[in-house]
């Protein structure tokens, strides 16, 4: 929906609006709801802010602007400040928020979990109804891009969306159809500032890699407008995971009702028949029941149940089980993880849970050790380490993890907790403390699997060296 607003100093600019975004902002502020509105200070959410301002002032009162400084640029306290005048001047709530310890290197997922931590508690805070953001049809197509690099499936493709919802927070984006260059080129006409991020112009983030390597050449080689086919594109895919998901929840709804009982769900033939509809159930189902798993371990249950299949699968705290003769999801719950410590002898040594650690000692050539020096053959599954990691013994020891348990792997000078490390490195939470933590006689932390082995004993020349190796539990 294309909409004349009036910013700046009187300019009257054609802004084209996500229909579904821009309705469901103007039912909440005309409805006397609140409103917040993330900005960061970038050309984006400046227009974005100053849009809503124009066109909702009569509700101002209504609207809080919530700006979340990351501390981890050098200008993330001018763009705070930026950002504060900014809402002074136009009359607008101003609200701020910062990580308590800025953290020393985080990925762009990590920071974007503390961005969205941050505003769901502003929408818990300030009673607000949903929360507006300044994604662009750029953005879009990037994350498009990211989501196939990261092997998505149709509902992922069509992130970000319109109108979402996380958990219990409704966000909308209304400018999701505008180029970039539309926006900055209204707030240049209407003398209005920005600041620029200048790490949007570096590489050490996946998105920026996207956004300037990669789009930038996708687009001399496509034979169109890229940007124009990629909305189409994602429009279509949006429809179609709309209405899929309408026939499923029609499906699911016919054998389980209200589905009070979130312990068990059954599946109709017209699920079974399809891997799409397995996939949602199976996902309506451990959501439910706060479990998870990776993507692999999701594709080989979902193709079992397809088969018909009788199969458990490791989905955190507790497995997920199929049963064929009624067609039926289920849990089975673990029981809770006993504290346990167990030496480690070389060979393979079985833990209390079922799952193994297994010590060899294994001679590597020059090549091997170069590979595993620039990273190629760290993998979680298995560690490789200079043998004086065993202080002289001919044992290891395995533990449970334990409140304070840190160490620096491969690759990191300083020591960092294990939570803060796992959760880098994406690993399930509720998996995490299923992982044993594996010691050296002196207490040092070697290695705990899905991470690096500890940087302290790196391999550093071809010769003898200590393997070890993870196997989790059998289903």
């Amino acid at each position: 929906m294309v909409k004349k607003i009036k910013i700046g100093e009187s300019c009257e600019i054609s802004a084209d609006f996500d229909g579904a975004a821009w309705g469901r902002l103007n039912a909440v502020l005309s409805g006397g709801g609140k409103v917040g509105i993330a900005c960061s200070g970038g050309a984006d959410s400046v227009f974005l802010l100053h849009c809503i301002v124009s066109e909702f002032g009569a509700a101002a009162g209504n609207i809080v602007v919530l700006h979340y400084n990351h501390k981890v640029r050098r200008a993330a306290d001018a763009d705070e400040k930026f950002v504060e005048k900014e809402c002074e001047r136009l009359r607008v709530r101003f609200f701020t928020g910062s990580p308590k310890r800025p953290p020393i290197k985080a990925g762009e997922d990590a920071l974007r979990a503390l961005r969205l931590e941050f505003f769901r508690s502003c929408a818990e805070k300030f009673g607000l109804s949903a929360i507006a953001q300044g994604h662009h049809l750029g953005d879009a197509v990037e994350s498009m891009l990211m989501r196939i690099a990261r092997g998505s499936g149709l509902d992922g493709l069509c992130a970000p969306r319109a109108v979402s919802v996380w958990r219990g927070v409704e966000f909308v984006r209304p400018l999701l159809g505008m180029r970039k260059e539309s926006i900055t080129g209204a707030l240049k006409a209407a003398k209005i500032a920005w600041r620029e991020d200048e790490s949007n112009f570096g590489s050490d983030f996946f998105r920026n890699r996207i956004r300037n390597a990669v789009l930038p050449e996708f687009e001399k080689a496509a034979p169109s407008d890229l940007l124009a086919s990629a909305a189409r594109c994602r429009r279509l895919l949006s429809e179609d995971s709309s209405a899929l998901s309408s026939i499923f929840d029609s499906e699911f709804s016919k054998e389980n009702g209200a589905w009070d009982h979130r312990e068990k769900a059954l599946l109709s033939p017209v699920i079974l028949a399809h891997a799409s509809f397995v996939r949602r159930a199976a996902e309506k189902f451990m959501a439910a029941n706060g479990l998870s798993m990776r993507a692999p371990g999701v594709d080989e249950f979902v193709s079992k149940v397809v088969q018909n299949e009788r199969c458990k699968a490791d989905a955190g705290r507790a497995f997920l089980l199929f049963e064929p003769s009624d067609s039926s999801f289920s849990v089975l719950k673990k029981e809770p993880c006993e504290r346990f410590s167990a030496t480690l002898n070389f060979g393979e040594n079985t833990l209390p849970d079922g799952s193994s650690v297994c010590l060899r000692r294994v001679f590597l050539d020059s090549e091997e050790v170069g590979a595993l020096m620039d990273g190629r053959n760290v993998d979680g599954v298995s560690a490789y380490l200079d043998i004086s990691a065993l202080s002289g013994a001919e044992e290891a020891v395995a533990r449970s993890r334990s409140a304070g348990d840190m160490y620096a792997p491969l690759g990191r000078r300083i020591p960092r907790k294990l939570g803060y490390l796992l959760n880098a490195k994406k690993t399930p939470r509720a998996k995490r403390n299923a992982l044993p933590v594996v010691c050296n006689k002196t207490g040092d932390i070697l290695w705990v699997p899905t991470l690096a082995p500890a940087d302290k004993y790196k391999i550093t020349g071809a010769g003898e060296a200590l393997e070890l190796t993870f196997k989790p539990p059998v289903c």
